[in-house]
């Protein structure tokens, strides 16, 4: 599967963009010796872009497979979906 949705791939690929920055700056603040518990929150903040993004992919793929003319996604491509995010 990909991702066919042109607005769905700039919505994803902007999440990621954003992760990618905050990862830079967590960098800078390992090599500036920044507290540890500031560090952690970015990490936090990092993390939580991903998942973000994790989402985001997940939410297109089910819409993907529900957009061929189905109600509902079966069992296996349920299956499919969730291997591909976890």
């Amino acid at each position: 599967m990909r991702l066919s949705d042109g607005a769905d791939k700039k919505k994803i690929i902007k999440r990621l963009e954003r992760a990618c920055g905050q990862i830079k700056g967590v960098c800078k603040m390992i090599e500036r010796d920044a507290e540890c518990a500031d560090v952690a929150t970015q990490l936090s903040a990092c993390k939580h872009a991903i998942n973000q993004a994790l989402g985001a992919f997940a939410l297109c793929s089910v819409k993907q497979t529900r957009g061929k003319g189905k109600k509902t996604c079966t069992a296996e491509e349920a299956e499919k979906i969730i291997k591909l995010i976890v």
